[in-house]
């Protein structure tokens, strides 16, 4: 399968992602904030135009920008596509100019942990009770058996 990432263009219906989106955020209401911000790069199979997979960049200032959202659709996750599209996005931005990314992850989600770790991301800092019932975050949700509160930020440097 060959895969291409895309950068959105302006005009581009942002709501054929949002089932995407929603499998990167348990909170549709902070989806909804965010999903028509910012740049969006999209996961396709070459032959098809299949959208397999987006990363959401919002944030972006002179030299650093901040990935909001990372997902693949559920029948394609565990088979590099994440990785190869985070790579992707990470050399354009290098390109530009940009030296440094952040992003955010549930400190419960254990996977999310190592596959950013993987990517070479280091550990910034933890803010505490970020998924909140306020930001609409279920009450009780629960990653890993583990109360999903805090948010872990990580930062790579190009």
């Amino acid at each position: 399968m060959l895969l291409e990432v895309l950068e959105a263009e302006r005009n581009y219906d942002r709501r054929q992602v949002l089932r995407l989106l929603l499998l990167a955020d348990d909170s549709e209401q902070e989806v909804r904030d965010y999903m028509f911000r910012g740049r969006l790069f999209l996961l396709q199979e070459t032959s098809t135009a299949q959208v397999l997979g987006q990363l959401l960049l919002l944030g972006q200032r002179r030299r650093s920008a901040e990935i909001r959202s990372v997902s693949v659709l559920t029948e394609h996750q565990c088979r590099g596509f994440g990785q190869f599209l985070v790579r992707n996005v990470l050399l354009r931005l290098k390109t530009e100019g940009t030296t440094c990314v952040r992003l955010g992850t549930s400190t419960a989600d254990i996977e999310n942990i190592a596959f950013y770790q993987k990517l070479g991301f280091r550990c910034l800092r933890v803010e505490r009770d970020a998924f909140t019932a306020r930001r609409g975050y279920p009450i009780g949700l629960r990653s890993n058996g583990v109360l999903v509160r805090d948010k872990i930020w990580f930062e790579i440097h190009l």
